[in-house]
């Protein structure tokens, strides 16, 4: 025990005597407080709206800052008694509504910005009171020796701390810095300046950081009002390997009884399905151009036609591919190789702190406009897939081009990603779930991307109207799991209490699930993608399937008189195909696998399912309209024939809509009966029924009885509708 206590002694006497070498004298800081805090000004910063839009991504304000009218405050350092050298806002200078610096406060403007570092020189209207022209010093060899001071607001003034600047070392690969605090004074051991912290690091060794006073004040400058005249210099030949790029897409085709064709369109959002884009692309070859639009799958499939627009000149591409992983494709222009391409053998690249011009062809308010904006690395972090990113200080668009404000050379270029597992990224990095994940490539990064680095997604491509309607086959109905399912099947372990898994009611005859040997009763847990290690958990929240419902069969208690018009409205008394997990698997693509993990009497089991088209269903199957009656059929598909018990062969279409007024709902047919036969003739398909119909109308006996045979849930009745 009492080694022990000595032990405790030693150490608690060296933290004390560490911490007294740390410490400063009190009249030391006073000094420094004394003679350098007047320069380390507060500047507010007042922000408007800017072609209707708030710098949502800018960290120091929010919106109801702007609401409220609140400013942002910064700390900045009065180098004479008009110039302040104030830290990046991180936003377009044309954000900025109005500015005061000091205190009292004095009007001041936006200036110019620093190319060596990032930030900008405000300049007051009126002379600052009580500040002198700063001198820097060299700074000392040992940087052990310096100082910080910096300002904070504690109690309702600011207030000032002096601190060794070398308390927060960091060395990297190749590089060496101390972690400071942005707008900090560094003073010698003196207490004489020798640099202004613009960012959080102040570099030491092989660093791009520039903070030393005369480094900074020798550094070039990017003057706001000389901003407009670079925009145009820059654009100028820029202009030509930025088109424009429109495309159509094929109107979706109404679906006659007036349910959504799929699980997306199920969700609400089937009428924000776009008839166009406008948007920016980037020449990557003699005819191929980099287009920055994202396409899901149902878009991509009615992409029908592309033009590329030049200066005064207009040219049809066609579809050449999309990228797996970011949204963005490929076209093809049609005619004579085009004369202007992005070099894609520049070495280009990014460095910390490095200053860029971000060039865009924004389309957003369905006109072009070219934009020319002030941007900065600000960091590096492990990205998407880990890879290495560059942040950027100022939020860019997609489709962006980087270049050097020195020589204007290309840099790299903004693409946004597509992240297919976006939930969980999103958690992962605490981001919101609408902010959009953008990177930034080098020039042989999108050399490599185009080459093949980056694969093309076979789901994306233009098709038909039948190719719009397909979807995975997996041939089973579903019900969802609670949590009582969960207990009285013992399985609350691996389904979490009833969260995860669906239950298997019925799986169709020669269907995929049945080949993989998945039973009624059986659980469904997960699905895992071949080339991905994380399975995709289906949740029973999810509301897999809508709840089982026989529009045929109506409420005891509804009146008689409701009773037709409610079998008229109702939907389809079959489960529907199409859901979540066909829309998950069709998003994974025909031709792939994915092994599926269910529960079996509360024992795990595992399968791999190929995936394939499904057959017709009544969502895709082909229709008649027969205008004479006002109505409309469909041939049978698997799971109607299922629903109904019909035999593969058994004859009979099913009517999928009915005209009100016309001469078929005057006769009480109703939707999603079987129509049997016509004039005694069995009708197997469409194409019989047609031919009927055409006989028929060639008769000149003078008969113009229709008699239709109808089957409704066993029962069957004849309709003579006179013509």
């Amino acid at each position: 025990m009492k080694a022990f206590l000595t032990l405790a002694a030693l150490i608690f006497a060296n933290v004390s005597s560490a911490a007294e070498s740390v410490g400063l004298p009190f009249e030391t800081r006073r000094e420094a407080s004394r003679r350098w805090g007047k320069h380390l000004v507060p500047v507010q910063v007042w922000l408007q709206k800017w072609e209707g839009r708030f710098p949502t991504h800018f960290y120091g304000a929010t919106v109801s800052d702007y609401k409220e009218k609140r400013p942002y405050e910064s700390i900045g350092l009065a180098v004479d008694e008009r110039t302040i050298w104030l830290p990046d806002l991180g936003m377009d200078e044309r954000f900025v509504a109005r500015m005061t610096a000091g205190q009292p406060p004095q009007p001041a403007n936006l200036e110019s910005f620093l190319l060596g570092t990032p930030g900008c020189i405000v300049r007051t209207v009126t002379p600052l009171p009580e500040i002198e022209p700063i001198q820097f010093a060299p700074a000392p060899k040992q940087l052990e020796q310096i100082l910080s001071l910096h300002a904070e607001f504690l109690n309702g003034r600011w207030c000032h701390t002096l601190k060794p600047a070398a308390s927060e070392y960091r060395h990297g690969v190749g590089a060496e810095w101390l972690d400071v605090l942005v707008g900090a004074l560094i003073l010698d051991r003196e207490l004489r300046p020798v640099g202004f912290c613009l960012s959080d690091r102040l570099g030491i060794e092989k660093s791009p950081d520039v903070w030393l006073g005369l480094e900074i004040s020798a550094q070039p400058t990017l003057n706001f009002d000389d901003l407009d005249a670079v925009r145009k210099a820059v654009w100028e030949p820029l202009r030509p390997l930025v088109p424009t790029v429109w495309g159509s897409f094929r109107r979706e085709e109404e679906e006659p009884e007036g349910r959504r064709r799929s699980f997306h369109r199920m969700r609400g959002d089937a009428d924000d399905s776009p008839s166009e884009f406008l948007t920016s692309g980037i020449v990557v070859g003699p005819n191929r151009i980099l287009v920055h639009h994202g396409l899901d799958r149902e878009s991509a499939v009615r992409l029908e036609r592309i033009v590329v627009r030049f200066e005064g000149e207009e040219r049809a591409a066609r579809f050449a591919g999309a990228f797996r992983q970011f949204h963005a494709f490929l076209i093809e222009v049609e005619g004579a190789p085009l004369t202007a391409r992005i070099d894609l053998a520049s070495p280009g690249g990014f460095s910390l702190s490095q200053p860029l011009f971000g060039a865009c062809a924004d389309h957003s308010t369905a006109r072009r406009r070219e934009l020319l904006e002030f941007n900065r690395v600000k960091d590096f972090v492990w990205g998407y897939r880990a890879v290495l990113e560059p942040i950027l200080q100022r939020f860019p668009r997609p489709g962006t081009i980087m270049l050097s404000p020195s020589d204007r050379s290309i840099q790299g270029v903004v693409i946004e990603v597509n992240r297919e597992d976006e939930l969980e990224f999103t958690r992962q990095r605490g981001r919101s779930s609408d902010e959009i994940d953008l990177r930034l490539v080098t020039i042989p990064e999108l050399r490599h991307l185009l080459d093949g680095g980056a694969a093309i997604d076979p789901r994306l491509v233009p098709g038909g109207p039948e190719k719009e309607k397909e979807v995975v086959w997996f041939g089973a109905d579903f019900q969802s799991l609670t949590r009582e399912l969960a207990k009285s099947q013992g399985v609350e372990i691996p389904t979490r209490g009833g969260e995860v898994g669906i239950i298997v009611l019925a799986v169709h005859p020669g269907a995929p699930a049945q080949r993989v040997g998945l039973d009624r009763g059986d659980i469904l847990l997960s699905i895992r993608q071949a080339d991905e290690p994380e399975p995709h958990e289906i949740q029973s929240r999810m509301e897999m399937v809508r709840e089982e419902f026989h529009p045929m069969a109506p409420p005891e208690d509804l009146p008689e008189e409701m009773i037709e018009e409610y079998l008229a409205n109702a939907g389809p008394p079959w489960r529907s195909p199409r859901n979540s997990l066909t829309e998950k698997l069709t998003h994974i693509g025909v031709g792939q696998r994915v092994e599926l993990v269910f529960l079996r009497a509360g024992q795990e089991k595992r399968a791999w399912l190929p995936l394939e088209v499904a057959p017709a269903d009544f969502e895709s199957a082909r229709k008649l309209k027969i205008e004479i009656l006002g109505l409309t059929v469909k041939d049978l598909t698997y799971e109607v024939r299922s629903h109904y018990r019909l035999a593969p062969d058994a004859p009979g279409v099913v009517v999928a809509k009915v005209e009100p007024g016309e001469k078929a709902a005057i006769a009480k047919v109703l939707p999603y009966e079987i129509l049997v036969s016509v004039n005694r003739h069995p009708i197997r398909g469409i194409d019989e029924l047609k031919q009927v119909l055409d006989a028929f109308a060639g008769k000149d006996d003078g008969d113009r009885t229709l008699e239709l045979k109808l089957d409704r849930l066993g029962k069957s009745r004849l309709v003579r509708i006179r013509l």
